[in-house]
């Protein structure tokens, strides 16, 4: 594998190994048996050489320390020169050197997958349903990834990075929610909140909560997961696991961010057009999970989406701060393309498509040296995300009340962690969990709900603090 796909020795290589059942790996040794013959001959004469030499030594000892030592002393060199030079995975940790990643990897990886066998047999899936008149064919959820709304055109930002939402919220299609925040800044805690039940107000763990791909499935949903996130790891496995709860699930690459920086979310697209074939005459629902704007982000896009410079970036910056500026101002370009691209597939279909972000993005925000998002010190920034819902014109046609409902809702305060319920009662599901006070959707949404983030109050505290570093 290491060979064929030019990947380094990773969790990614050794998850791939212990989840490959035999049918699977004699399929795959068929297709790579020309590369399995050098192999073969490599160890052959490895082999044929280690014999030699044992029957040198057997014979000469003493007479050959001497040339033995000679002989071992470009092996000696070369394992010297690949610990130092070979790039780590990750690039980061200075003791993460190449003769250490195997045994790390293999412990990494299995402590990964005991944690995630462990949620997987403790995840709520019990649902009992009070309601259920759905009748919505397409429901799609775009999840971008650190994507702060103040940083995109379509919120005010100066560079044009967001002409195709722009369009369509010009044309009146789309509805752009402007007081949104996450319920958590990072992804894995982000992805708890929005797909289960559990809030700062539930007095139980998250995975004791029901969550949305169990719930619709109890109402005759088929979902589908295609991600261009990571399938396992550290930071992978509670995506995994909640894609495990849909009917259907795909992934760009096997891996997980320690292995490589992974690939543009266009890659999602001929996943979700092989989902679209499928015959989709019942009820379907859609998690399309992109890497966004995640750091690096001069990584989160093709060249010739390359818009901007640091000349275009205003401000008296230093010139690398405004480089990074740029740089997420072209991830933001890009994956306006992607998030239209995905609307423009339901185009023709009686669809409704929400998109929001699983967090927002420190960059360089108030002249700070912060860049990316961390569990750390929190601020406004790591919170304050885009929401837009997109419906087709069947969609409005059909159910203009709907679309009403949800153009009126467009000022409301609004966390991430009540998408769940949001959802639920705009696709006229309910169960015992449900609260229409937290649907954002419903007349009886309460505006007054205090939205906590790291133990403090969002609207009363940090909205209106300056960042401290």
């Amino acid at each position: 594998v290491i060979w064929q796909y030019g990947t380094l020795f990773g969790e990614g290589l050794l998850t791939v190994i212990l989840e490959t059942n035999p049918a699977e790996a004699v399929e795959y040794l068929r297709s790579v048996w020309r590369v399995l013959l050098v192999m073969m001959g490599l160890l052959l004469i490895l082999g044929m050489t280690a014999y030699r030499l044992h029957r040198l030594w057997q014979k000469r000892r003493r007479q050959l320390s001497r040339k033995v030592l000679v002989l071992i002393q470009p092996e000696v060199i070369g394992i010297f020169l690949a610990v130092l030079y070979i790039r780590p995975i990750g690039g980061e940790a200075p003791f993460d050197l190449p003769i250490t990643q195997i045994p790390s990897a293999f412990f990494q990886t299995w402590e990964d997958m005991g944690h995630y066998e462990k949620l997987r047999q403790n995840l709520s899936g019990e649902v009992s349903l009070l309601k259920n008149e759905s009748k919505i064919p397409y429901v799609v959820l775009i999840l971008g990834e650190s994507t702060q709304r103040n940083l995109m055109h379509l919120y005010g930002y100066s560079l044009p990075n967001t002409p195709h939402l722009d369009t369509l919220a010009e044309t009146g299609e789309l509805a752009v929610f402007r007081d949104v925040i996450s319920a958590k800044q990072g992804t894995v805690l982000s992805l708890r909140e929005i797909f289960t039940f559990h809030d700062a107000e539930s007095g139980r763990e998250w995975y004791q909560c029901n969550n949305l791909l169990d719930v619709l499935r109890e109402a005759g949903y088929r979902s589908w997961w295609i991600s261009n996130q990571d399938s396992f790891g550290v930071w992978g496995n509670t995506g995994a696991l909640l894609a495990d709860r849909a009917d259907s699930r795909a992934f760009t690459q096997h891996r997980a961010s320690q292995d490589d920086f992974g690939l543009p979310d266009e890659a999602l697209l001929p996943l979700l057009e092989d989902a679209l074939a499928v015959d989709g005459s019942g009820k379907n629902f859609f998690v399309l999970h992109l890497m966004g704007c995640h750091v690096l982000y001069e990584l989160r896009f093709p060249e010739s989406f390359k818009r901007f410079t640091a000349q275009d970036v205003d401000g008296d910056f230093p010139s690398d701060w405004k480089e990074d500026m740029a740089a997420y101002a072209n991830a933001v370009f890009y994956n306006d393309f992607i998030v239209s691209g995905i609307i423009d597939r339901f185009r023709d279909r009686d669809a409704v498509v929400i998109y929001l972000s699983d967090h927002g993005e420190n960059v360089h925000d108030e002249g700070s040296a912060l860049l990316g998002h961390a569990y750390g010190k929190p601020n406004r920034y790591l919170y304050e995300i885009p929401m837009v819902v997109w419906a087709s014109d069947t969609f409005r046609q059909k159910r203009p009340e709907k679309w009403n409902a949800i153009q009126g809702a467009v000022s409301r305060p609004f966390m991430t962690d009540d998408l769940i319920h949001a959802l639920l009662g705009l696709m006229d599901i309910q169960t015992g969990e449900y609260d229409p006070k937290k649907n954002i959707f419903a007349p009886e949404f309460d505006r007054e709900r205090k939205r906590l983030v790291s133990g403090r109050n969002y609207d009363t505290e940090l909205r209106h603090e300056k960042i401290d570093e």
